[in-house]
């Protein structure tokens, strides 16, 4: 069973990978708990995969400001 959040697969299928290609990116992540180096995944989809920490982050502002644009919808104001 593989521990990556299942929207890196749906992700992955949106960008047009084939789901070989996504099965090899996922065992990747799961055996190296990141993405970068994944085999298959292209260089121009690598900051798709950004996150607020690990070895592909994104800086602490672009996550304070997405934080902030989604804000008003999750506490309802």
């Amino acid at each position: 069973m593989s521990i990556v959040n299942q929207t890196v697969p749906r992700a992955l299928k949106a960008l047009g990978y084939t789901p070989n290609q996504i099965d090899k990116i996922i065992a990747y992540i799961d055996v190296e708990k990141t993405i970068i180096g994944a085999p298959e995944l292209k260089d121009e989809h690598k900051n798709v995969f950004a996150c607020s920490m690990g070895d592909n982050s994104i800086h602490y502002m672009g996550h304070v400001k997405m934080m902030s644009a989604v804000q008003p919808f999750l506490s309802g104001q």
